[in-house]
């Protein structure tokens, strides 16, 4: 006997995105609990599918469609949970200590989000200022063409640091993983110094053609050869963007670090070392950065 899944769209998505639009921060309460859809009676409100929007961070060419996409996967999501709450998964000790850690990111994330929404954005002459103190974001910018090399992170059969030291050149490189009987790939490739961080900026600055740079995670090395450098220097309306966004990250960095910090000093912390390490013992693999 096959189940009855009813679902309802009751909202177009056409005039939904052009509702959307239309919206702003200071919606009433009637507008945010809008109903988007309903799965077997379970109601998809205007205010989820604005989380969902938000969390879309590249520029949106067809709204239509982005919002049938995420009306879709939202009907989707509400199955499965309505299939988990009727296996009483719910209840189980690991999908409450989920929603326990869940909950605590969504309550710091708010906090942060509340106190940095009051921090003044930099003024002009600190944007100018910051423009001429980082020159490699701006005048001096640049484009390192690369020859990317790819292979597995296997410490049995090479020694990562010995190799940073040692192999100072592709070739040199390629001969050695050869020698090893290492498989690799190489792509072309290409990064630029806008939106590095400085410390790896002041260890890039002088890079020639032929030096390599080391990439790896406990999965993949990455290791880039320079084959070109080109100077890609930007508009002053569009240094004063970059510099504006930069020193808001930075502003905004500090203040939590700041904050933090304040916190811990009012607070009472106990950190059982002897738990922690049985707890990383159990796991199978732990990475500490």
């Amino acid at each position: 006997m096959y189940k009855r899944i009813i679902i309802k769209i009751l909202l177009n998505p056409a005039t939904y995105a052009v509702f959307l639009a239309a919206c702003s921060s200071d919606e009433s309460t009637k507008q945010t609990s809008q109903i988007v859809a309903q799965v077997n009676g379970d109601e998809i409100t205007v205010a989820q599918l604005k989380i969902e929007l938000q969390k879309i961070k590249t520029k949106v060419n067809d709204p239509v469609q982005l919002s049938q996409k995420l009306i879709t996967g939202l009907i989707d999501r509400q199955l499965l949970v309505q299939e988990s709450l009727k296996l009483n998964l719910d209840r189980t000790p690991e999908v409450q200590e989920a929603i326990t850690s869940a909950k605590a990111q969504v309550y710091a994330q708010a906090y942060i989000a509340k106190k940095l929404a009051k921090l003044p954005p930099p003024n002009d002459k600190e944007i100018q200022q910051f423009i001429g103190e980082h020159p490699q974001y701006f005048s001096q910018r640049k484009i390192f063409n690369t020859v990317d090399t790819v292979f597995e992170n296997n410490v049995d059969q090479l020694d990562l640091h010995w190799l940073e030291s040692e192999v100072t050149s592709l070739d040199l490189l390629r001969q050695l993983l050869d020698e090893k009987g290492i498989k690799y790939q190489t792509v072309n490739n290409r990064f630029s110094t806008d939106g590095l961080p400085l410390p790896l900026l002041d260890k890039i600055k002088n890079l020639k053609t032929g030096d390599l740079l080391f990439a790896h995670d406990t999965n993949k090395v990455i290791v880039k050869s320079i084959s070109s450098i080109e100077p890609y220097s930007v508009q002053a309306s569009q240094a004063e963007q970059i510099a504006t966004h930069m020193l808001t990250d930075k502003r905004q960095q500090e203040y939590v670090a700041k904050e933090i910090n304040r916190l811990k000093a009012l607070a009472k912390v106990e950190v059982f070392e002897t738990r922690a390490g049985s707890v990383a013992s159990d796991s199978k693999k732990v990475v500490v950065q």
